[in-house]
């Protein structure tokens, strides 16, 4: 398109910025080019160009012919993907890994997102393998096979990798711990340790009393038996808690155990902050003064406790698609298989430079594009 808007000799030297402050304008708000032209006689805005790459907050986006827009950041182009590609990218792997929430539902855990059905139905016919990993401790494996159904889908209870369930496997296959875990944490991860034979402890309210001094704390009864703590969700964490976890990892043959360290708080609504799991870690962390193996994504454990049970999943052949960059992207990264950043949660394009080395390997406005091709 063109306009050709001229102004007389005497408006020339007021007008020039005004054209300038135009073009800047479409540039960097609708990402057309807007050529100025002026002499000493007039000055034009001559011509209204589409640029085919823009930059937003260091992301830089390239359209394609496909109708896509794939992004450069920091120097990595990731691939949009959409429902015309996604047949051809969903070739290449045989397992996909799905985050839970903000890819299954919104961060909020209830809310739903539109297309999942239809996604994981596409995903299921195509005859792909697919896991659920998810950081979330709260629940059970049985609890989110109760949440896939009320979301209108099914999926068998051994393809579910809930922390809590990773927690359980990692202490009984790899530790092979014989003696209790004192458990920060929720009624999730305690179901899913007794459920392999582990004796835990610390479910729930603390049931000793608030203490005042010292002596209260000296007569606080602990146990002798405690081989690790096992830190994750907990809504009742409190003082007590706190300090019967210190006391147990004062001796250092006591493993200490987090199911994430990364989640540190969320704003639910304006004004509104709920502390994750990350918060309560950083507290045993700072006060017993010792590092934990963590057990959640990104670190490698998570997918350790997968190969472990499902041994035919080659990482050469899985996509990891999540929300979270530093959480799921880090995974993907670690244990060397490709990702893909969905748009609904957590994460946005524009997050990404923030993390250099782990850009994914795609991106998707949501989970539906997969089932809508």
């Amino acid at each position: 398109m063109a306009f050709h808007n001229c102004f007389k000799p005497s408006q020339y030297f007021s007008m020039v910025p005004y054209a300038i402050c135009v073009s800047n304008f479409c540039k960097n708000m609708f990402g057309f080019n807007v050529s100025v032209s002026s002499n000493r006689s007039m000055c034009s805005i001559i011509s209204v160009s589409k640029k085919t790459k823009r930059t937003v907050n260091n992301v830089r986006l390239k359209s394609s012919s496909v109708g896509n827009d794939n992004v450069l950041v920091n120097e990595t182009e990731i691939k949009e993907v959409t429902s015309r590609n996604a047949a051809q990218v969903l070739e290449k792997y045989d397992t996909i890994l799905l985050d839970c929430d903000g890819v299954l539902w919104r961060t909020d855990h209830i809310t739903h997102l539109p297309g999942i059905v239809a996604a994981m139905d596409t995903l299921q016919a195509l005859g792909k393998q697919i896991l659920f990993v998810t950081n979330n401790s709260m629940h059970a494996r049985h609890a989110y096979i109760d949440k896939f159904h009320q979301h209108g889908f099914h999926a068998p209870v051994e393809d579910v990798f809930c922390v809590a369930y990773a927690s359980a496997v990692y202490l009984q296959t790899i530790i092979h711990v014989s003696g209790s875990v004192y458990v920060i944490g929720s009624p999730g991860m305690s179901e899913e340790l007794s459920l392999a034979g582990i004796t835990n402890f610390g479910l729930g309210p603390d049931p000793d009393p608030v203490y005042h001094n010292i002596q209260d704390l000296l007569e606080v009864p602990l146990r002798d038996d405690v081989q690790a703590v096992l830190v994750g969700y907990d809504k009742h964490f409190s003082l007590n808690k706190l300090f019967k976890a210190c006391s147990y990892l004062s001796d250092k043959k006591c493993l200490y155990l987090a199911t994430n360290d990364k989640e540190k708080s969320v704003h639910v609504s304006p004004g509104r902050c709920q502390p994750l799991t990350g918060a309560i870690v950083d507290c045993v962390t700072s006060a017993a003064k010792r590092q934990p193996e963590v057990l959640g994504k990104p670190d490698t454990h998570l997918f350790d406790c997968i190969q472990a049970t499902h041994p035919g999943v080659d990482r050469r052949r899985c996509l990891m698609i999540g929300d979270s960059v530093p959480v799921d992207m880090g995974l993907a990264r670690a244990v060397g298989m490709d990702s893909a950043l969905v748009l609904t949660g957590a994460s946005s394009l524009h997050t990404l430079p923030s993390h250099p080395g782990l850009e994914p390997t795609y991106f998707m406005q949501s989970l539906a594009v997969l089932g809508a091709s």
